[in-house]
């Protein structure tokens, strides 16, 4: 097997882990953050205000999260590209006889 073709099915089953851990960690922070605010308002005696104000306040802070590491991420592929064009050019202007 050509080891690009092996680097890519690295890089797919990476993003198929880094998904399926994305998702997991979601779901959990919000039933963590949803039973929080169970237990408050089952304390104050005030459902479901907690409940939900918790709940909103961890889906918020998630896609925050979320939206921020995308992003980070994106750049550091785009500044890879960029880098690897740039070797490229700079390999073919080299590489010209004068």
């Amino acid at each position: 097997m050509h080891p690009d073709d092996l680097r890519a099915k690295r890089e797919l089953n990476t993003g198929f882990a880094n998904a399926l851990t994305r998702s997991i960690e979601f779901a959990v922070t919000t039933a963590i953050f949803c039973g929080l605010g169970w237990l408050v308002d089952r304390r104050l005696g005030t459902a479901p205000a907690f409940i939900i104000g918790l709940s909103v306040l961890a889906l918020v802070g998630q896609f925050v999260r979320f939206w921020y590491a995308y992003d980070a991420e994106m750049r550091r592929h785009e500044d890879e590209l960029i880098a690897r064009t740039r070797n490229r050019t700079r390999r073919v202007t080299t590489e010209r006889p004068s």
